[in-house]
C-alpha cells in the first residue's frame, strides 16, 4: 500500500512540475525549484525520500559494493568526504557519495583507458600492421598471378621464338644454299662470260673474214662475171631504138654487154609489140639477157650474203619462149623487189620511187662497204605494196610466188643442176 502510495504522489508530482521559466524546475517530491530537469533534487536524493521504502527496507549493499572498488587512500577521502556532506540517515548511496565515486571511476576510467590503451597499443599496431599486411599479401597475390600470367606469355613467347628461330635457322640454311649456287652460278657464268667473250672476239675475227671473203667474191662477180658499168650518151651506138622507145634519156647501166635504162622504164611492152613474134630483135634480147644477168647476181648475192629473197625467180624465165607482156612485168616486179629487200636487210637506203632502178640498186648492193652479219628484218612500205599491188592489177598475172620451206629444197636443186651462166651475152644471141 505504501508503494502505491508513493508512486501515485510522484505521478502527480511529474504531471504537476510544469516548467515556470526557461531555467527552472519543480522537484517532484519537495515541489522546490531546481536547475536540472531531474525527478528529484539532491537534498530529497540524500535523505532517501525517493526510495520507495523510505529506506526502511533499503539495502546498503550497492553502497558497499561500490565502496569496496575503492582504493585505500580514496576509501578514507570518501569517508571524510561522506561525513561532511552525508546527511545523518541510514546507510544509503546519497548524492554525494554518488559524485564522489563518479569522480572517482571517471578518474580511475581515464587510468585505465589510458593503461589500456598504452597496453593496448602494440596490440593495435600489431593489428593494424596485420591488416596492412593482409592487404599486402592480397596485392602479392594478385602480383603473384600476375607474374604467373607473364611468365605463362613469357613461355609462350619463348615457344614462339623457338619456332621463329628454328624458321630463321632453316631459312639461313637455305640463304647459304642459295648463296653457295649463286656462287656456283657466278663461277659458271664468268666462266662462260670468259668462253662467250672468246667466242664472241672468236665470231668478230671470223665475221672480219667473212666479210672480206664475201667482198673478195663479190668484187670477182663484179668486175669479171656481172660487170656493171654507167654508159653515158656517147655510147648509145648499142641502145638506140630503147631510148627512143623508153623516153630514157642519157643515164644507161651495161651489164656484160646488155644495157638497161637507169629509171627502170623499159617500155616492154612497146619493145615486144614492134617485134616481130618469131624473131626478136636486138633491143628486146638486150634487156632480156640485162633481166637475166641480174637475176643471177641478185641470186649469187643472196647465196654469199645469206639473204632470204621474198620471190621465187629463176633467170630461164626472161629466156622462155612463151614470154608474155604480163608474165615479164610480173617477173620484173620479183627481181625489183628481191633487189630492193636485199639492200633493205643490209641497211642501204633505198627509195620507194627508186625501186624499179634495177642495176643501180644492184650496183649499191654490190659497192657497200661492209655487210651485216645478219640481215635484218624486211618492213615494206605502204607505197611499195602499193606499187605490188599496182603491177597486180596491170599484169593480171598475182605476184605471189613466194618462197616456201617445201620448194626451197626443189628450187635449190634445179638451181644446182644448171649452170648459172646459162644467159649468152648480146653478141652470142645476135650471132644465133
Amino acid at each position: 500500500m505504501h508503494n502505491d502510495d508513493h508512486l501515485k504522489v510522484v505521478s502527480m508530482n511529474i504531471h504537476g512540475n510544469i516548467k515556470t521559466s526557461i531555467s527552472s524546475y519543480k522537484c517532484c517530491l519537495c515541489r522546490k525549484l531546481v536547475d536540472d530537469a531531474t525527478l528529484t533534487c539532491a537534498k530529497c536524493v540524500n535523505t532517501g525520500r525517493f526510495c520507495p521504502s523510505k529506506h526502511d527496507t533499503c539495502s546498503n549493499e550497492r553502497r558497499q559494493i561500490l565502496i569496496n572498488m575503492l582504493m585505500s587512500n580514496d576509501y578514507e577521502e570518501f569517508q571524510q568526504y561522506s561525513k561532511k556532506y552525508s546527511i545523518n540517515t541510514p546507510a544509503h548511496l546519497q548524492c554525494s557519495d554518488r559524485m564522489f565515486l563518479l569522480k572517482k571511476f571517471n578518474i580511475e576510467k581515464s587510468i585505465l583507458q589510458a593503461q589500456y590503451q598504452t597496453k593496448m597499443e602494440p596490440i593495435i599496431r600489431l593489428h593494424q600492421m596485420s591488416e596492412e599486411n593482409l592487404v599486402r599479401k592480397n596485392r602479392l597475390n594478385l602480383i603473384n598471378q600476375s607474374i604467373k600470367r607473364l611468365r605463362e606469355q613469357i613461355e609462350r613467347s619463348k615457344i614462339i621464338k623457338l619456332e621463329i628461330q628454328q624458321r630463321m635457322d632453316k631459312k639461313n640454311l637455305r640463304i647459304q644454299l642459295i648463296k653457295k649456287k649463286i656462287n656456283e652460278i657466278n663461277i659458271v657464268l664468268n666462266s662462260s662470260n670468259d668462253k662467250i667473250r672468246i667466242k664472241n672476239d672468236l665470231r668478230i675475227k671470223q665475221e672480219n673474214q667473212l666479210n672480206i671473203i664475201r667482198r673478195q667474191r663479190l668484187d670477182e662477180v663484179y668486175q669479171y662475171v656481172f660487170p656493171i658499168e654507167h654508159v653515158l650518151s656517147t655510147k648509145e651506138e648499142l641502145a638506140s631504138r630503147i631510148r627512143v622507145l623508153s623516153n630514157v634519156g642519157e643515164d644507161r647501166y651495161q651489164i656484160v654487154n646488155s644495157c638497161l635504162p637507169a629509171n627502170g622504164e623499159y617500155q616492154i611492152d612497146k619493145l615486144l609489140l614492134t617485134t616481130d613474134v618469131e624473131y626478136k630483135t636486138s633491143d628486146v634480147d638486150s634487156v632480156l639477157s640485162a633481166l637475166s644477168h641480174a637475176c643471177q647476181l641478185i641470186n649469187v648475192i643472196a647465196f654469199y650474203l645469206n639473204i632470204a629473197l621474198p620471190f621465187r625467180l629463176h633467170q630461164l624465165e626472161f629466156n622462155s619462149d612463151n614470154l608474155t607482156i604480163d608474165s615479164l612485168r610480173r617477173d620484173i616486179a620479183k627481181l625489183n623487189a628481191n633487189i630492193f629487200s636485199s639492200c633493205i636487210t643490209q641497211d642501204i637506203p633505198i627509195k620507194d620511187t627508186n625501186v624499179t632502178h634495177t642495176l643501180e640498186n644492184l650496183v649499191k648492193l654490190l659497192r657497200f662497204e661492209r655487210y651485216c652479219s645478219r640481215p635484218k628484218p624486211v618492213i615494206y612500205s605502204q607505197q611499195y605494196i602499193d606499187m605490188i599491188e599496182e603491177v597486180n592489177e596491170i599484169s593480171r598475172t598475182y605476184v605471189t610466188d613466194y618462197w616456201f620451206d617445201d620448194v626451197e629444197i626443189d628450187v635449190m636443186d634445179f638451181l644446182n643442176n644448171h649452170e648459172w651462166e646459162t644467159i649468152p651475152p648480146q653478141e652470142y644471141l645476135n650471132a644465133e
